[in-house]
């Protein structure tokens, strides 16, 4: 009877030591900086860490960092165990053993989509009840129109045509614009025989007409023959008038 009271006694004091040992097991610390999408983390994400996917201790970030203040450390008797860290719900992919009483600095790192920013609410207006959230507007920027660029008239200046050779007459034209095309270019080349260039003559010098034209139209010759005349029929009404003069006279 003794016997079984000392050996219950026994077991119970080694069973209760045990559970001790179980509690005052130093934890495993962590602490570092939180860097998100490439630049110091702001403050309030949270900070996990899971073993076997069920999370075992958790903190925000603050200043970019974390486990400074509150300490961020991992209780009980987990030796070996396989530690993962995320930032704000994201797989950092950083893996640690659990040792206990060990201090452990490791910086994480994680991408993903960044919070809108608070607008401040819009001022101006009188007092009035109680607000509600403010929602943030957002403006639209006009989209930018590019101008198509106007065609460049063309505006040819051509010299006189030049006299009929070889049976083409030719003149030169120039583009005062300077458009680099030739969409509108009038001719510069056309057919041509002297035959057609000496009827237009005539009948220019047709045109004319009346006493102007028939004195423009007498060769040296025939004003010399013409002024003979016109002195002899001068010459006889100069005698008929002298003859008559002295008739009277008689």
């Amino acid at each position: 009877m003794d016997f079984k009271i000392l050996f219950t006694t026994f077991f119970g004091i080694i069973l209760f030591s045990n559970l001790v040992l179980a509690q005052i097991m130093p934890p495993h610390a962590f602490y570092g900086t939180v860097t998100w999408n490439g630049s110091p983390a702001s403050d309030g994400k949270s900070v996990v860490a899971k073993i076997n996917g069920v999370e075992v201790a958790s903190t925000t970030t603050k200043d970019g960092k974390y486990g400074y203040e509150p300490i961020f450390y991992i209780a009980g008797d987990r030796s070996g165990d396989e530690i993962n860290f995320f930032v704000n719900g994201v797989d950092t992919g950083k893996t640690v053993y659990f040792v206990n009483g060990k201090i452990t600095l490791l910086d994480l790192t994680a991408t993903g989509p960044e919070e809108p920013s608070p607008q401040p609410p819009a001022g101006g207006g009188g007092g009035g009840g109680g607000g509600g959230l403010v929602t943030p507007t957002t403006t639209e920027e006009p989209e930018e129109v590019e101008e198509e660029p106007q065609p460049c008239q063309e505006r040819w200046l051509c010299d006189d045509w030049s006299e009929c050779e070889d049976g083409q007459q030719t003149r030169v034209c120039e583009d005062v614009n300077e458009c680099g095309t030739d969409r509108d270019i009038p001719l510069m080349i056309q057919p041509c025989s002297k035959e057609e260039i000496e009827e237009t003559a005539k009948g220019e010098e047709a045109v004319l007409g009346g006493p102007t034209g028939f004195f423009l139209g007498l060769s040296t010759t025939e004003w010399a023959m013409g002024g003979i005349i016109g002195v002899i029929i001068a010459a006889i009404i100069i005698f008929l008038v002298t003859r008559r003069k002295k008739s009277k006279i008689v």
